[in-house]
C-alpha cells in the first residue's frame, strides 16, 4: 500500500459504482479550517482503502488517478506496510511542498503533519518542506454495510480533516480556500465511482 494525501487532495477514478457525497468545509478563524464529508460506494472497503493509500499514483498528469492540484507525491520513508511518509507537491492557489505521515489500518487511512523529530529524519530525502498548511490532520474511515441476510450492500466513506495556516493570504481569502477545499474533496469522492 502506498500513501494517501491527504491533502486536500484526490482523484478521478472510473468504474461502474455511484458515490453520493455530502461535503461541509468551515473556516474556524485564525487560519484554521475543518472539513467533513460522507458518502457511499458499492466498492468494497479493501478496494477503497487501497485507492486512498495509493498516493504515488495520484497527480495532475501521467498518473493512474487524476488530481488536478497534485504535481507529485513520493514515498520517502516506509516504516511498514501500515506506516509511511510521503512528500507532496501541490500546485494550486499557493504552491505547497510538504511531508505527511500516513497510517493505514483495516478500516482507515489517516495522515498528519510529522513531528519535528520525524521531519528531521525524513528531510534527508532532500525535498523542500514549504507547507501552506503547517498543521494537517485527516482520516478517511470506511465501513462496510450488509443487508439482514448478510449480503454486502455498500461501503460508507467518511472524511474528517483539520488544517491550519499562519499565512496572511490564507486568512484573507478564507472563502476561496473553503470553496477550493470543498471542490478537491468532491474530486476525491469521484475516486470511488
Amino acid at each position: 500500500m502506498r500513501a494517501l494525501f491527504f491533502s486536500i487532495l484526490f482523484i478521478c477514478f472510473i468504474s461502474q459504482v455511484s458515490v453520493a457525497a455530502e461535503v461541509k468545509v468551515s473556516y474556524l478563524g485564525k487560519g484554521k479550517f475543518s472539513a467533513f464529508a460522507s458518502g457511499q460506494s458499492s466498492q468494497r472497503k479493501a478496494t477503497i482503502l487501497d485507492i486512498i493509500a495509493d498516493l504515488e499514483n495520484q497527480c495532475m498528469q501521467g498518473c493512474k488517478y487524476y488530481l488536478p492540484s497534485i504535481r507529485e507525491t513520493v514515498l520517502v520513508d516506509q516504516v511498514s506496510d501500515q506506516e509511511f511518509y510521503t512528500w507532496t507537491y501541490v500546485e494550486d492557489m499557493l504552491d505547497s511542498q510538504f511531508y505527511s505521515k500516513i497510517i493505514v489500518t483495516d478500516s482507515s487511512v489517516s495522515y498528519s503533519t510529522p513531528t519535528a523529530e520525524e521531519l528531521k529524519r525524513i528531510a534527508a530525502s532532500g525535498r523542500k518542506h514549504r507547507p501552506v498548511f503547517k498543521t494537517r490532520e485527516g482520516e478517511w474511515r470506511v465501513t462496510e454495510k450488509f443487508s439482514s441476510d448478510g449480503k454486502f450492500t455498500h461501503s460508507e466513506i467518511v472524511l474528517n480533516l483539520k488544517v491550519g495556516s499562519s499565512r496572511r493570504l490564507i486568512k484573507l481569502f478564507s472563502k476561496r480556500v473553503v470553496k477550493k477545499m470543498k471542490k478537491n474533496i468532491q474530486l476525491n469522492y469521484k475516486l470511488f465511482h
